[in-house]
């Protein structure tokens, strides 16, 4: 702060001077009362101000709290007056103004005291003796202090940094006031630390909520890496499975070696091949149960008619026999296989060649959830088998 301030710095209306209060010298008088000539304890009250703000700050608080502790800190400062602290918010053109021990109240802008300092930026102070003879200058149309009659006398100063309004700090007395030099400077301290904590304060959430949002961007990146990785792991299996399964010269002979290989990725499981054969509308079981049962399946009674319905459905999993007994109604006898052989849960990916539905492979497993890891890989397997198919029904043909 300089040792000399400007004369406009705190501003009077002309009703002042009407009222006898203080001649228009004594107004100039205490807008730049010189800072050598305050008193020790001016000075020291002055920085106390600055030492509450300083701990405000070092508090690492969020800027909602910031503002809560200083209206808090401050108040005593000021213990012969209203004390208030209104926070800017350009985002909404909205002044959220605090008061210790009650609600904060949202005002547009322009309908507020404090919405002076937005239009006329080069001043830092507002003192108004007597707000019933002061006429806000436009386009202020004030409406808070109408509802708050009781407040006549108003001491304003803006907290500003890097020439932005960061908030106003001020005082209001019930009764007509003489502000002085003392009240003007002590505000003035206020509001500089005040913004410099609330501004600090929302630099640190800012960077706070960076940090964790590009935490979580590195994160998602991981995850997203991951899956990739896991998704080609699929795609490479499935293909090293197509490829043993090789050139098949009938659909049985395809049958069999699909039962063979897949059976060797998944030695735990029961695997079963559902070939659809749309002239019967019934899918044909290979290989069949070991407790015997139809070679072929109708289709209205199968779990694989769920793969005939006009919703894509990339694979069926249960992964309890609670779940699995949930199909009792829809195919009984796979149901009573599955609580026969004590197959815990299942999982089946169909076949499809171009929009037909080829056939379905079913894996079945005693422990339960072990199907749900295993039918994604499956149903990426189902995709790759489409060119085997294709080469077997041609060479059956033949």
């Amino acid at each position: 702060m300089g040792s000399q301030h400007d004369d406009s710095a705190v501003k009077n209306s002309p009703q002042q001077q009407q009222r006898g209060s203080r001649d228009p010298g004594d107004t100039q008088r205490v807008a730049s009362l010189p800072e050598p000539q305050m008193s020790a304890v001016a000075l020291r009250e002055r920085v106390d101000i600055h030492e509450v703000l300083g701990r405000v700050a070092c508090a690492m608080l969020q800027p909602c709290n910031v503002v809560t502790a200083a209206c808090r800190d401050l108040a005593p400062f000021f213990a012969n007056f209203r004390f208030t602290i209104a926070v800017y918010f350009p985002e909404t053109q909205l002044f959220v103004i605090h008061t210790p021990g009650a609600e904060p109240k949202h005002i547009v802008c322009d309908e507020t005291i404090e919405g002076y300092f937005l239009h006329h930026t080069d001043e830092d102070v507002l003192a108004i003796e007597d707000q019933e003879l002061w006429t806000p200058p436009p386009p202020l149309n004030l409406t808070r202090w109408a509802q708050e009659a009781n407040y006549r006398g108003g001491l304003f100063a803006a907290s500003r940094i890097h020439n932005n309004l960061v908030g106003v700090v001020g005082l209001q007395s019930a009764s007509p006031f003489a502000w002085d030099a003392r009240e003007v400077e002590m505000l003035r301290a206020a509001a500089t630390g005040f913004g410099l904590a609330y501004y600090h304060a929302v630099l640190s959430d800012n960077l706070i909520y960076s940090c964790r949002e590009a935490s979580q961007r590195l994160q998602e990146s991981q995850q997203d890496a991951r899956d990739w990785r896991h998704r080609a792991e699929q795609l490479q299996t499935a293909a090293d499975i197509a490829r043993n399964v090789g050139v098949c010269h009938s659909v049985a002979d395809l049958l069999a070696q699909l039962t063979r290989v897949l059976g060797e990725r998944w030695p735990n499981c029961r695997v079963t091949i559902q070939r659809y054969l749309p002239e019967r509308d019934v899918f044909e079981v290979s290989p069949v149960s070991k407790l015997g049962g139809e070679i072929t399946r109708p289709v209205r009674s199968s779990v694989q008619k769920l793969f005939l319905n006009n919703v894509p459905v990339t694979y069926i999993v249960c992964d309890s026999p609670q779940e699995i007994a949930t199909y009792g109604d829809l195919d009984p006898q796979f149901v009573a296989e599955c609580e026969a052989e004590g197959f815990a849960s299942f999982c089946s990916a169909p076949i499809f060649v171009g929009e037909r539905l080829w056939g379905t492979v079913t894996l079945q497993a005693r422990e339960s959830g072990a199907c749900s890891r295993y039918a994604d890989l499956l149903a990426e397997i189902c995709r790759v088998l489409v060119l085997p198919v294709q080469v077997a029904e041609s060479n059956a043909e033949r």
